[in-house]
């Protein structure tokens, strides 16, 4: 579990020859970090000054909170899914119903390992959203970590779509391949619409 892990131990295994954790655990990680500078910003916004968003406020800390959470689950779920993947093409194929087997279960892990990039990719839109309403009446102290949470979530994008791309050229199935490719093209919407919420905010900190 990556939540249980020390950052330094995390760390050190990333760097290891160990297959994972590998780029569905930063993505995770990259998100968790992002959802907890929302959770921060929201608590930086409250008191008489922001009295009048406090509503808005409190339901964006409330929903930004358990993300933290649900973003590193997602990592976990990475984690398992390549194991999946790679126990598939592990196995016998000294026969050709074994060939059979085999080809029947790498397809199948295949479509499993795009389940995870894609509810970071489902994550990852909630909280760049959450960064937009909250940039309305944020503090101004803090808009640069809403612009580190953004970037974090731009960067948890790239590496779900990336990860996608990657399964989906090993996929056969029409139907699966038509899903995957529909949410590589949502993770080219979640960078763009990161990228102009960034400009936004860098624009309103130069103002």
């Amino acid at each position: 579990m990556i939540y249980e892990q020390s950052i330094g131990a995390y760390l050190d295994r990333t760097a290891s020859d160990a297959p994972a954790p590998g780029g569905g655990a930063a993505a995770s990680l990259q998100l968790a970090q992002a959802a907890a500078l929302i959770a921060m910003s929201a608590r930086f916004s409250t008191g008489e000054k922001f009295a009048e968003y406090a509503p808005m406020v409190e339901r964006v800390l409330a929903t930004a909170k358990p993300l933290v959470g649900e973003s590193l689950d997602a990592g976990d779920d990475d984690a398992a899914a390549f194991a999946t993947v790679a126990h598939a093409y592990a196995l016998p194929r000294d026969s050709d119903a074994a060939k059979e087997a085999r080809t029947k279960q790498i397809q199948t892990a295949l479509v499993g390992a795009t389940k995870p990039p894609q509810r970071l990719l489902e994550l990852g839109r909630e909280i760049a959203g959450l960064g937009e309403e909250l940039l309305g009446c944020a503090n101004r102290n803090i808009l640069s970590d809403i612009v580190a949470a953004t970037a974090s979530t731009r960067a948890a994008a790239t590496i779900a779509q990336a990860t996608l791309e990657i399964n989906l050229a090993g996929v056969k199935d029409e139907a699966a391949r038509s899903t995957i490719a529909e949410h590589i093209r949502g993770a080219d919407s979640l960078i763009d619409f990161c990228d102009n919420l960034t400009k936004r905010i860098q624009d309103d900190i130069s103002a």
